[in-house]
């Protein structure tokens, strides 16, 4: 094993070129992760594709009553925690919230502790961005001409 100080100035260069590397490899993971998602969950995709859409969700009909099963949106707060009442739009953020903690799983070389979220959150391709349209849930009717 070669012995090297961790100040002099050729180790320190050695450990930002080797992070460097990490942080590209981290953010292809990510990136990857998610466009492979969305191939699977992208209806123009799955049309384009002989593969199985990655999420299924029937319209029930109860009584009088229609609703979607897997909810889409919102499950009610006051439901139990189970695998049944897990909403398509809870599923996907989690999957979407596993993706990024691939980061966690890196450790540094340049210090004893931490991970490089800080570096993905800065990172173009990688940074979390907040959801560009939400469908409203309430649409208000448009004024007729």
């Amino acid at each position: 094993m070669l012995r090297q100080s961790k100040g002099a100035p050729a180790w320190r260069a050695y450990v930002e070129f080797i992070n460097n590397i990490l942080i590209q490899g981290i953010a292809l993971t990510v990136t990857n992760s998610l466009r492979f998602l969305l191939g699977m969950i992208d209806p123009a995709a799955i049309a384009a594709s002989d593969n199985p859409s990655l999420l299924m969700v029937k319209l029930q009909l109860e009584g009088t009553d229609l609703f979607y099963d897997p909810p889409l949106d919102v499950v009610k707060k006051d439901a139990a925690p189970s695998s049944d009442n897990i909403s398509i739009m809870d599923r996907v953020h989690s999957w979407i919230s596993d993706f990024y903690n691939v980061v966690k799983l890196v450790k540094r070389l340049d210090r004893q502790e931490g991970d490089f979220l800080k570096e993905m959150e800065e990172h173009e391709e990688v940074r979390p961005r907040p959801l560009v349209h939400r469908p409203n849930p309430n649409p208000k009717p448009h004024p007729q001409p």
